[in-house]
């Protein structure tokens, strides 16, 4: 995993980009990108997007319910 995080004056801007290596599932690339804005010393505005991967867990994959 990777991330950068940059502050100048009131903005803030943070980005994280990870690999998740799996040999059943293949690779899998996910990452992240914020912003944010502070408007005085109370209050802040904030943005960010991103993407995730979850491998099923073996539970998930071999249980049966009846």
């Amino acid at each position: 995993m990777i991330g950068y995080n940059i502050q100048y004056e009131k903005h803030t801007i943070q980005t994280s980009l990870r690999e998740d290596i799996n040999s059943q599932y293949d690779n899998e690339t996910t990452g992240s990108i914020g912003y944010a804005y502070q408007i005085n010393n109370q209050w802040k505005v904030s943005s960010s997007f991103g993407t995730a991967f979850v491998a099923p867990s073996f539970n998930y994959l071999y249980s049966r319910v009846a």
